[in-house]
């Protein structure tokens, strides 16, 4: 037997529509969430390896303008290597040291559980925001390894906390750029890229999680 449209909606009485309509609306809030975060963690992991890129494209085209590697102790605690630096980027805004990672002379930027604020000495030699958005931090003290380290989307949005969507790098005495974490770098501890442990530090390794391990934007709570 064949029926028409018409009949088949006959056959529902209103209850049976709005039950309908109900359960499609509870499996859309269930589903909607995770989906959303989904959709945030792929964006933040694209982010990540296009800055990352534009972070090591800057340095070997610093390294072949010189015809030399770049020694770190050329500008160690002068802050005079971002007026170089920056040149390599497509620069949107000048943030001059630490102007853009602050509100009211207090950090934007949070841990990874979260709960400290980020270390602003590591991202205090020199700041600025990129065209498309990125903020590019710099650590340049006297008695600390040069860092590198930025934010995948800016400070504007969020989460803006290290191991989400602010990653650092090393700049290592053979001229290479390193994810925090590797062997070798300032920080390899593990415990400071575990939500479960909170400290000031957490999220300082967490650049070289993200290299090493695919599905660590899709693992993070």
């Amino acid at each position: 037997m064949v029926y028409n449209k018409r009949e088949l909606l006959d056959g529902f009485t209103l209850a049976e529509v709005l039950i309908t309509l109900g359960i499609i609306g509870v499996v859309a809030a269930l589903t909607m969430p995770v989906i959303i975060k989904g959709k945030e963690r792929k964006e933040l992991e694209t982010g990540f390896k296009k800055q990352y890129s534009v972070l090591q494209n800057a340095f070997t085209r610093l390294n072949l303008d010189k015809g030399e590697v770049y020694v770190r102790d050329n500008s160690r605690g002068t802050r005079k290597f971002k007026s170089e630096f920056i040149t390599y980027f497509n620069v949107l805004s000048d943030c001059k040291f630490e102007d853009c990672s602050k509100i009211n002379g207090k950090s934007i930027y949070k841990d990874l559980t979260n709960k400290y604020d980020m270390y602003q000495t590591y991202i205090d030699d020199g700041q600025f925001i990129t065209t498309d958005g990125a903020l590019f931090m710099l650590n340049d003290a006297t008695d600390e390894p040069f860092l590198a380290s930025f934010d995948v989307n800016g400070p504007k949005k969020g989460p803006n906390r290290l191991g989400y969507d602010v990653f650092v790098f090393q700049l290592m005495n053979n001229g290479k750029l390193a994810p925090m974490g590797a062997e070798g770098t300032w920080f390899t501890d593990e415990k400071y890229c575990n939500t479960s442990k909170p400290d000031m530090r957490s999220g300082l390794t967490c650049a070289y999680k993200a290299l090493e391990n695919a599905d660590y934007f899709k693992k993070l709570p």
